[in-house]
């Protein structure tokens, strides 16, 4: 897959011989935890790939010897005047691709728009976006005025919007969250023994004053599964 900030498309090339076991196209499932310590190759579920940082796959049907057998399988076109700078993450033959305040799931396979999700109107800083993060059925957005949103991966709705900082202060990201486990941590109704999933954003220096924030917030929103002004 080629990826270009200048561009407002998504190109995806498969080779002329077929496309073989690359993906199969499907529905938005949920992704299982034991997937993000050790993704299948043919899968991408974090901005890196993986935890390792190497962003590095291990397809191997692409070689230096048929790399010039490449075609155009499928353009997706945005419709929108900026310009892609996300790495898109790929679980269960999904794409999740990001600009500011838009989300898009494209069935990998075909190009095929799945559902867009895009964030209300605003005045912060969109100077561009990273991408996205998901978990279980939950697919993560950090949005320009600082809001971290939750959507459903099967329709795009958001299940919780919760604030990271104060944007009339300056605040913005443009961040692709990185989710992470703490073992060993106690959260309602589980054991001692099992992890506590939440989303932590890379802190650009603008943001690391609201870090605590963030935390808490997430602890309310994606732990405790409550809505920002705390109902259940």
């Amino acid at each position: 897959m080629l990826r270009h900030s200048i561009f407002r498309s998504v190109v995806v090339l498969a080779s002329a011989a077929g496309c073989g076991a690359l993906l199969v196209a499907q529905s938005p499932q949920g992704l299982d935890p034991a997937m993000m310590l050790k993704p299948p190759a043919d899968s991408w579920p974090t901005y890196h790939g993986d935890y390792s940082g190497r962003r590095h796959s291990e397809l191997a049907q692409i070689t230096p010897d048929n790399v010039h057998q490449l075609t155009v399988a499928w353009t997706f076109q945005t419709g929108s005047a900026a310009g892609i700078k996300a790495s898109p993450i790929l679980v269960n033959g999904v794409m999740y691709v990001t600009m500011p305040d838009n989300m898009w799931a494209i069935d990998a396979r075909t190009g095929r728009q799945i559902w867009r999700y895009t964030y209300p109107p605003n005045q912060a800083f969109h100077i561009g976006h990273r991408g996205a993060a998901i978990y279980k059925d939950t697919v993560f957005l950090t949005t320009p005025d600082a809001h971290l949103v939750a959507l459903d991966v099967k329709d795009g709705k958001v299940k919780w919007d919760v604030v990271i900082a104060d944007a009339k202060r300056g605040f913005w990201s443009t961040n692709a969250p990185l989710l992470i486990a703490a073992p060993g941590a106690k959260a309602a109704g589980q054991s001692t023994s099992a992890l506590v999933e939440f989303v932590d954003v890379f802190p650009t220096l603008c943001e690391l004053a609201s870090l605590s924030a963030l935390l808490i917030a997430l602890y309310r929103g994606a732990i405790l599964g409550q809505t920002p002004d705390g109902g259940a």
